[in-house]
């Protein structure tokens, strides 16, 4: 366990907000769904997906049939949590980016990654223009 001074402290606050002003940021001004649920992004645009995510459970979120999938990609995913309690919840931020015209519908399961099983199953439906 580290003992942080109350310089570190201010400084780890401060990393902290940054970092959740820009997650704020680039979600506001990412692709919306429209109101059949689909996300409406271009080839080259990028959209960030937040998603609930306790990583010191064993579970995270899996992108299962990333294979059959050819229209969007990913960029990256985080997690992020923003406390120093142990076992507290946070977000996974997974960023997708439109790469050629078309549609397509990205399964999440929320799973540990050793389990056949699933906790939760999420379907995004892309448009990329």
């Amino acid at each position: 366990m580290f003992i942080l001074n109350k310089k570190e402290k201010k400084m780890k606050k401060i990393n902290l907000l940054l970092i959740l002003s820009l997650v704020a940021v680039l979600f506001t001004n990412c692709g919306k769904p429209n109101n059949d649920g689909e996300y409406q992004i271009s080839i080259n645009e990028t959209i960030d997906i937040e998603l609930a995510s306790n990583w010191s459970t064993g579970y995270s979120w899996y992108w299962v049939n990333k294979n059959d999938v050819s229209v969007v990609d990913t960029l990256k995913s985080v997690y992020i949590v923003d406390t120093t309690k142990i076992g507290a919840e946070g977000i996974e931020v997974w960023s997708f980016i439109g790469k050629k015209k078309g549609k397509c519908t990205v399964t999440l399961l929320y799973k540990r990654f050793h389990d056949f099983e699933y906790e939760n199953k999420k379907d995004f439906l892309f448009k990329v223009k």
